[in-house]
């Protein structure tokens, strides 16, 4: 009996897996040519002491649960571009990851042209949430033709620094930068659910600058995209067909003619606590420029905006925030503020089919050429229910033009119009043409709401008071949740981007209510005293003769 255990314990043991690390260095001790993969260290076996120089190398010999650490240097060359997991469970990532001096140091440079085109990454092979790329920037990819669409024979540029297809890999802090495609310049994701955590999507050229992810459900947490350019749609990012999920992301910066932050089409897409600024929807003339910072095409199911700032976005026609048509979002504790259209509908506008459900929200200092300011709706508003209505519940909204073509406002209740009390409201920066919107610069803002009792302070990552208390504190649904909010929050939810956040702005405490409070404020006013003259005299004794 003891033997059998014996053998079994043998086999077990033996079974185990025990994970292996693998080292690529471009430039090792016992390299004789550093910086050319095709010249190696003949003794090279992905030690320390004798690392592989070409990437690719260092997958291929790996197996699912290995890491693959890469030494700062530039990486060039084949081996070093065009790189394929194989589907391999495996790590791939730079020597400091939580480092960014490091991630910057640790650079796969493509060299991709049009005429020789190469990407960093190829994911193709039913790589899943296993199989991590991490703590690296990659550079001047250029992507090659693909047919992306089974029902057109076309082919396009795609995804010139990562493509991803049929696949769910995970990205922890990668940079892509200067990467071109004509779809997907940064990444191009189709039939995916890949996981980008903290990346940063730089500076790259496409349609979907950014980011295009095409059918499938792509989480994006933390991730900053900017200054990506796009020749017609998404100058940020681009979704089409799918679920996107979007948490505590920055939009900033991004240019197309239309979506110059973000494009949505028949898509579904959640976006919380983001921040989409500064985005610009130009470069085609007539109506195909709108929606600065979002775009909202045939998105006619659940599409979700919560805890979001849209500002200071640009439109060169419609739609200076968001843009929507045939859609229905639902935009709730958001605060857009100060976004342009050089036409209608400075913070938001709704054309065909659109339906607007504003809630908790501030909308306000927005500015429009021709009509609303801050919403304009192409076609009146559909009392039967079937499309075309814009309602505003528990909202401050400043007042302003809402025609086209005549005025209209479907209004909900606990609505208000005042001023806010920003922390530091942001502004535009006019070089000296105040009657070209198009040359201005937009200066970010802090939307926190000024308080006697704590405003969160993001700078100094610590709680400050105010001389002034916000009108928005306190005043949002009575029903919607507050639960996040911190102690002293009021018992009731602060309208505009962080109420019902661990941000949101404090109220003063009322430890014990004093003797005439009949109103419940912690304070004898005269509004107390109208209470108890309206009361005067009243007797509720049983029997009522005892009242004589």
């Amino acid at each position: 009996m003891s033997r059998l255990i014996l053998i079994s314990i043998f086999f077990a043991a033996a079974s185990v897996v025990v994970a292996g690390t693998l080292y690529v260095d471009d430039n090792g001790p016992d390299d004789p040519e550093p910086g050319n993969p095709l010249v190696s260290d003949p003794a090279e076996d992905g030690s320390p002491a004798h690392p592989y120089d070409a990437i690719q190398q260092a997958i291929d010999a790996a197996v699912n649960d290995d890491e693959v650490i890469i030494l700062p240097g530039t990486y060039t060359g084949d081996g070093n571009r065009d790189i394929d997991f194989a589907g391999k469970a495996i790590v791939v990532t730079g020597s400091d990851p939580d480092d960014p001096n490091t991630v910057a140091a640790t650079v796969i440079d493509c060299q991709g042209t049009e005429t020789e085109p190469h990407r960093g990454f190829y994911f193709h092979t039913n790589e899943t949430e296993t199989s991590v790329l991490k703590g690296l920037t990659i550079t001047n990819g250029y992507g090659d033709e693909f047919k992306l669409y089974s029902f057109r024979n076309t082919l396009f540029s795609v995804g010139g620094g990562v493509f991803c297809k049929e696949c769910s890999p995970k990205l922890d802090r990668v940079v892509i930068t200067l990467s071109v495609a004509e779809v997907g310049g940064a990444i191009l994701a189709t039939n995916s659910n890949i996981q980008l955590l903290s990346c940063r999507l730089i500076n790259n050229a496409g349609d979907g600058g950014g980011g295009y992810f095409y059918r499938g459900s792509p989480v994006l947490d933390e991730c900053l995209i900017s200054d990506n350019q796009a020749n017609y749609n998404g100058g940020g990012l681009l979704f089409e067909e799918g679920n996107p999920r979007m948490t505590l992301c920055k939009i900033a910066a991004n240019t197309a003619p239309r979506g110059g932050g973000v494009f949505c089409v028949q898509t579904f897409p959640s976006l919380l606590n983001c921040e989409i600024s500064a985005n610009v929807a130009a470069g085609v003339s007539g109506s195909f420029s709108s929606g600065g910072g979002v775009y909202l095409f045939r998105c006619s199911g659940a599409v979700d905006f919560r805890n979001c700032v849209i500002s200071g976005n640009y439109s060169k026609y419609n739609g200076g925030g968001i843009y929507v048509v045939d859609s229905e979002p639902v935009i709730s504790e958001c605060t857009i503020v100060g976004n342009r259209a050089e036409r209608n509908g400075g913070g938001i506008f709704g054309g065909f089919m659109a339906d607007i459900n504003l809630r908790n929200s501030i909308i306000r200092e927005n500015a429009a050429g021709l009509y609303g300011n801050q919403i304009s709706l192409e076609f009146e508003p559909d009392e039967d229910d079937d499309g075309r209505d814009v309602t505003a519940h528990f909202c401050n909204m400043k007042e302003g033009p809402l025609e086209i073509p005549k005025p209209f406002w479907l209004m909900g209740e606990g609505n208000i119009d005042v001023d806010p009390l920003f922390a530091d409201p942001g502004h535009w920066d006019d070089p000296g043409t105040p009657g070209d919107w198009s040359d201005d610069t937009w200066l970010e803002g802090d939307y926190h709401l000024k308080s006697w009792a704590g405003r969160w302070e993001p700078v100094g990552k610590n709680w400050v008071t105010n001389e002034v208390h916000s009108p928005c504190i306190d005043t949002g649904d009575p029903e919607a949740d507050y639960s996040y909010e911190p102690f002293y929050n009021g018992g009731r939810i602060n309208i505009g981007a962080y109420g019902n956040t661990e941000q949101a702005s404090k109220t003063a405490n009322c430890p014990e209510h004093p003797i005439g409070d009949l109103d419940g404020d912690c304070k004898v006013t005269f509004a107390d005293l109208a209470m108890l003259a309206g009361s005067w005299q009243d007797c509720n004794l049983e029997p009522a003769i005892a009242c004589e």
